[in-house]
């Protein structure tokens, strides 16, 4: 899982020196598992655990999708920078810039992933538009 989350990660990710760092420590592998299970699980529970009239329309949605974005941004940004900090010193921007990469493609997942579930429901199938 770490080669292959490693390319996509690195298709927008470019960190030079810290690219093999995060390969070595299986950062990319962790990171991959916990954004597809954050984008999977979030979504899932959105139409199906609040499958009621009040929750459908863009807002509680939307809110879902941002915690999907902070929860995989937060996350990609500690683990990174608690296994590669023993290692080698890199500037925070790079951290940061990881974070929002994987933050970015959990946020593709989530969208994509509400296109499909929502044929599945009852009151949210109009959930996000």
């Amino acid at each position: 899982m770490n080669d292959l989350f490693a390319k996509m990660f690195e298709l927008l990710f470019k960190g030079g020196n810290m690219n093999n760092d995060l390969y070595d420590t299986n950062v990319y592998g962790t990171v991959g598992i916990i954004m597809l299970i954050l984008a999977i699980a979030l979504p899932c529970a959105f139409y199906f655990a609040l499958d009621k009239a009040r929750y459908a329309g863009f807002k509680t949605w939307f809110f879902f999708l941002l915690g999907n974005f902070l929860l995989d941004f937060l996350l990609t940004f500690f683990l990174a920078r608690r296994a590669v900090a023993p290692i080698a010193e890199y500037p925070i921007t790079q951290y940061l810039y990881l974070g929002f990469v994987v933050a970015l493609y959990g946020l593709v997942l989530y969208f994509l992933l509400s296109l499909l579930l929502k044929r599945f429901t009852t009151s949210l199938s109009r959930s996000p538009f």
